[in-house]
């Protein structure tokens, strides 16, 4: 008898855990670190940096939403999702770049604007990348782990060019759709190339080796925490349960044998 494979599970992780948590606390520091600044110095010169963390949050928003969405099978909402979320996407990582604002200002010491500019940067990146996580764990269980990579390794560097795009000829994201020629000149032409090259691939390599970093810190550890009451459900002990069962001395194992009531000559 045939048997409806299972649905994908959201990856639950990224809703309940202190990931989320995490990421919040990181956003209310940076925020509140912009209105001491302001009250303190009585000016709002680095106002914008907070609109950047708000348009950072979004791809992290649609992310979990696509979660949601991915396993229920729902093809149209899920590849109109998947669109708005690439389009939103380098929001995150574009707030890096935002040091190129940083000046002294006195009364505000320097020290104080780097560590400004360092916490939103840091911020847009993990809600970046969390995003990132989450929407390629569903890539990796379609497609495998390879593609997955691939793909990641892709969309970061149409992140790259869309920050150059964003923070050196002022484009948005929509200007691929209502003026495609403008984005295509500034791409292409003689004079930016060189320009438009170098920072694509030195852009893309510093993403990758952080989301690389990053991803081997929360996916793994992550995963292993979610899916270990599964298997103390399913009876069968793991591998470390194992192996620490071999580590304990003679006579520890003897009592345990006895209170389980196995035999005494019982491995």
């Amino acid at each position: 008898m045939l048997t409806k494979p299972p649905t994908p599970s959201p990856i639950i992780l990224y809703k309940s855990s202190r990931v989320l948590a995490t990421l919040a606390a990181a956003c209310v520091l940076s925020l509140g670190l912009l209105a001491g600044r302001i009250a303190y110095s009585d000016r709002s010169t680095y106002d914008f940096l907070a609109w950047n963390l708000v348009l950072a949050v979004i791809p992290l928003m649609l992310a979990l939403l696509l979660d949601r969405l991915l396993p229920s099978g729902r093809r149209a909402l899920s590849v109109a999702g998947v669109a708005l979320w690439i389009l939103f996407l380098p929001n995150a990582p574009y707030v890096v770049t935002d040091f190129v604002h940083l000046n002294s200002d006195p009364p505000v010491p320097l020290w104080f604007d780097v560590l400004l500019f360092s916490t939103y940067a840091w911020t847009g990146l993990q809600l970046g990348f969390v995003s990132i996580h989450v929407v390629m764990e569903h890539a990796r269980r379609r497609l495998g782990a390879r593609t997955a990579w691939a793909l990641t390794v892709v969309l970061l560097a149409a992140c790259s060019l869309a920050i150059y795009l964003g923070r050196f000829e002022v484009l948005n994201s929509w200007d691929l759709l209502v003026r495609p020629q403008t984005v295509l000149s500034a791409i292409f032409s003689p004079h930016s190339l060189p320009r438009v090259s170098g920072f694509t691939a030195g852009f893309t390599a510093f993403l990758l080796v952080a989301y690389a970093n990053v991803e081997a810190l929360i996916g793994s550890r992550g995963m292993r925490a979610v899916s270990a009451p599964a298997r103390k459900r399913s009876g069968s002990p793991s591998p470390e349960d194992s192996r620490a069962a071999q580590d304990r001395p003679p006579e520890e194992r003897r009592s345990r044998r006895r209170e389980r009531g196995a035999p005494p000559g019982a491995s």
